[in-house]
């Protein structure tokens, strides 16, 4: 954490995100993105972080609502053939699950090898967009 800003940095792959302060920054190459997040709720110290973790171990923080894709308006924009422009969304449901949601992505979502529309996940589960893996932890 950047003690002047309050900004935490993590990045996946070429991808770099800025979290703090209510905004999130992902930064590919020369694109920008900011987005500021009203509803998001603060981490406080009792709750677990909730971390995406690729498989060359790239850790990207977890907030309430990610959308995934390819796509400059995404949350977590993975430049990757098998990802949709709007691939899928991870939504927080309390302190230890979320949702995963299907956008009716081209190559599919699945959640520990069986392809889903919709799917409650939890810490551990391997979540694959396309052919690309991603895991769920609580840290």
């Amino acid at each position: 954490m950047d003690p002047i800003s309050g900004f935490v940095t993590a990045a996946v792959g070429d991808v770099a995100f800025n979290f703090g302060k209510g905004v999130v920054s992902a930064f590919l190459g020369a694109r920008r993105k900011s987005r500021s997040y009203r509803a998001v709720a603060l981490v406080t110290e009792a709750a677990p972080q909730p971390v995406l973790m690729s498989p060359d171990s790239h850790v990207v923080p977890v907030l309430d609502l990610v959308l995934i894709g390819r796509a400059s308006d995404c949350d977590l924009i993975l430049e990757h053939p098998d990802i949709s422009r709007h691939h899928a969304e991870l939504l927080r449901i309390d302190g230890v699950s979320f949702e995963l949601r299907d956008l009716d992505s081209t190559n599919g979502t699945f959640v520990n090898g069986v392809r889903v529309g919709s799917r409650l996940v939890g810490d551990g589960d391997e979540i694959r967009l396309g052919s690309f893996p991603l895991n769920l932890y609580l840290e």
